[in-house]
């Protein structure tokens, strides 16, 4: 076995064991011992996402690592540029697949716009096959391109025929990157990182990075390779599934009684469970005295439960108020447990959050110092609750400890979430598609 095979082995085990440090160190050992430049690449943006999981990594330590990305297409030489202009606007999307999943319930405003003006043409590239009700809708109302089985070269070829005017990638370095060297080929002349990763790519030819102020707020340090393109109100509008609005009818049909214990929840990847997070909770818990938390991860995994239970335990939670359990299909009826979801830090939660919200649980988190650590307050900006996002982790604990011990004021606001969040903007899927149209047609200008 090769020493990079060895180290791929090791970043799965830490994986399954919850151990995001593990996984960085592996992967960025993998990195290390690949020969081959595109294994190199894989493994470099697995050890990039995985850091995110981290506390303790200052926004620029995470910039420069970035920027080392884009060392790795140095000798990489792009596509000729096509000459004959054309009128309209074609865009296209390129994404390792279009299954229906998390980050496709922030993408499905993008791709599908109601009442599409004329001139406007929408293409979608997916490396890999997919096949369920989601990818069907895509390939039906998109001109869909499957790329599987093509080689790197022969993806951007293809793109590059199609003569966009924007190239928009859904990938980024989720997926060990797979979208990012078709990028490096430049097969359009304007590219743009949009949804599916969380920061910067590093990669030289992707041109913008989609933005909104709540993610990088005026005056806020810059730490992105790319040019920021601020799209207004916001870069996030929440298209939920039939599931989620069924089981928010039911909520609303029913009231939530006032007793019982408070409830603090986290419904995430456990993986984001940082070191600092565990502090900050075991703090909430030991004032909070009968409150109780439910820690539940997305997979059903022994391994990362038992994992996450000792490193609670060593955390200081008091456990016999703690539960912790795998992910569920039916776990959208979890939510109705929970009075206040704890989002996790510094990496936070993104359809986590806009479920809960769209459930009607309020949702606490801390907005950090940089792109990737402001999401979740930027989805709380979107949602006109920006009171749930505090601005340091001493905030983060006493707004938590706060919210327990007046239950009744928290509760009432699980009704008002379920009766005003359809108008905030992260519902708006008629304003945030004329914003971004607007924004297209601004960067095919050469004006942001």
């Amino acid at each position: 076995m090769e020493l990079w095979q060895e180290a791929e082995v090791k970043a799965e085990r830490a994986r399954a064991h919850g151990d995001a440090a593990g996984a960085v160190n592996a992967l960025y050992e993998a990195a290390c011992a690949d020969r081959l430049l595109r294994l190199q690449r894989k493994h470099y943006s697995g050890y990039l996402f995985a850091l995110h999981y981290l506390s303790g990594i200052a926004p620029e330590q995470l910039f420069a690592a970035h920027r080392v990305y884009g060392a790795l297409y140095r000798d990489t030489e792009p596509l000729p540029p096509r000459g004959a202009a054309h009128e309209g606007l074609r865009v296209g999307y390129l994404a390792p697949h279009f299954h229906d999943g998390a980050a496709a319930r922030f993408y499905e405003a993008m791709l599908f716009l109601a009442g599409r003006p004329p001139g406007l043409a929408i293409y979608t590239y997916a490396l890999h096959p997919a096949d369920d009700a989601f990818s069907r809708r895509v390939a039906a109302n998109t001109q869909y391109r499957d790329l599987s089985g093509r080689s790197i070269v022969e993806a951007g070829e293809r793109i590059w025929q199609d003569g966009l005017d924007l190239l928009i990638d859904l990938g980024g370095h989720s997926a060990g990157g797979e979208t990012l060297p078709v990028f490096a080929l430049r097969p359009a002349p304007i590219q743009a990182e949009a949804m599916g990763y969380f920061d910067t790519t590093g990669l030289p030819a992707m041109d913008f990075l989609l933005t909104d102020e709540g993610l990088d707020p005026a005056g806020s340090p810059r730490f992105a390779t790319e040019r920021l393109a601020c799209l207004q109100p916001s870069l996030f509008c929440f298209t939920p599934t039939a599931e989620m609005r069924e089981v928010r009818e039911g909520q609303l049909r029913e009231e939530r009684q006032s007793g019982g214990p408070f409830v603090f929840g986290c419904f995430q990847n456990i993986l984001k469970c940082s070191d600092a997070w565990l502090e900050a909770v075991s703090k909430i818990l030991r004032e909070a005295k009968t409150s109780r938390l439910i820690l539940q991860d997305v997979l059903p995994l022994p391994e990362r439960l038992a994992a996450v239970r000792g490193r609670c335990a060593r955390a200081g939670l008091p456990m016999d108020r703690v539960t912790i359990r795998g992910g569920r299909e039916a776990y959208l009826s979890d939510y109705a447990a929970v009075d206040l979801v704890l989002d996790t830090f510094p990496y936070p939660g993104g359809a986590m959050t806009a479920t809960a919200l769209y459930l009607g649980v309020p949702v606490l988190t801390l907005a950090g110092d940089h792109h990737s650590a402001r999401f979740g307050a930027a989805i709380l900006r979107a949602a006109g609750r920006t009171n749930w996002a505090a601005d340091t982790a001493e905030d983060y604990v006493a707004r938590a400890i706060a919210a327990s011990r007046e239950p009744a004021r928290v509760r009432a606001e699980r009704r008002r979430l379920l009766e005003t969040l359809p108008a905030s903007a992260l519902l708006d899927e008629k304003g945030y598609q004329k914003a971004l149209l607007s924004l297209y047609r601004s960067l095919k200008g050469g004006v942001t």
